[in-house]
């Protein structure tokens, strides 16, 4: 009598657990772009239930069946004025962006405060191309600048804090005039040569960068960095 007890307080458990899950809230996705946002929907590993945008307004709304928790792989493709992400999101991959997914503003999880910069479990995934600004500083805490993260956004300079060990190679495509370094110990440089430049046959980095006295020769013998040893000097 006690197993069946047991085998049926089993069952009941696991139907109401699918009960649950049966009844999770769906998740959204907004946005506000000149025309319906390009996405991939197997990056979010979620069926989408619509896709709505309205001409007149400019605003489109995802909807995904639960809670989506993940963006993986290419996800956008097209621009847009702000997109809003769900507090369900645990997770993005720095390669969400593809080449012309450009958003003026991020809003929800994941959004900096003023923003200006979607930043996930320390990853710099993307700065807003539309703010303008001639010196920016990189929040402490983010530990790895993605493919692309500043791209065309024409700063006087960038700095760089202690907290990134990580930098994508064509994170600075044009970015900056200087790169401001406060670590003395060269980031690591993942996706290939470090470059600031599209459309050219080999890497070109152009972008003079600024490190702390004595930090030159770090810098200098550090893998890739060394390629653009005549663009390293101290400060």
């Amino acid at each position: 009598m006690k197993k069946l007890l047991t085998i049926v307080a089993l069952v009941v458990a696991t139907c109401l657990a699918i009960s649950a899950k049966a009844d999770e809230p769906n998740s959204v996705i907004k946005y506000k772009a000149d025309e319906k946002l390009g996405i991939s929907e197997a990056a979010f590993n979620r069926h989408i239930l619509a896709h709505e945008y309205d001409q007149t307004t400019k605003e489109g709304v995802i909807i995904f069946k639960g809670a989506l928790t993940k963006i993986t792989g290419e996800a956008f493709y097209s621009p847009a004025e702000w997109i809003f992400f769900p507090e369900t999101l645990i997770d993005i991959s720095e390669y969400a962006f593809g080449y012309d997914s450009f958003f003026s503003e991020f809003r929800g999880k994941f959004a900096t405060e003023d923003g200006c910069c979607l930043i996930v479990n320390g990853k710099l995934l993307q700065y807003s191309g539309e703010r303008k600004l001639e010196n920016y500083t990189v929040p402490n805490g983010v530990t790895r600048i993605c493919q692309g993260a500043f791209r065309y956004t024409a700063f006087g300079s960038i700095t760089i804090p202690q907290s990134v060990t990580e930098i994508h190679g064509s994170a600075f495509n044009g970015a900056c005039e200087k790169l401001i370094m406060l670590s003395s110990k060269a980031p690591k440089i993942y996706g290939g040569e470090l470059h600031d430049t599209e459309g050219t046959d080999r890497a070109v980095f152009t972008t003079k960068v600024y490190v702390q006295k004595g930090a030159a020769v770090n810098y200098k013998s550090a893998p890739y960095w060394k390629n653009i040893k005549e663009m390293i000097f101290e400060y």
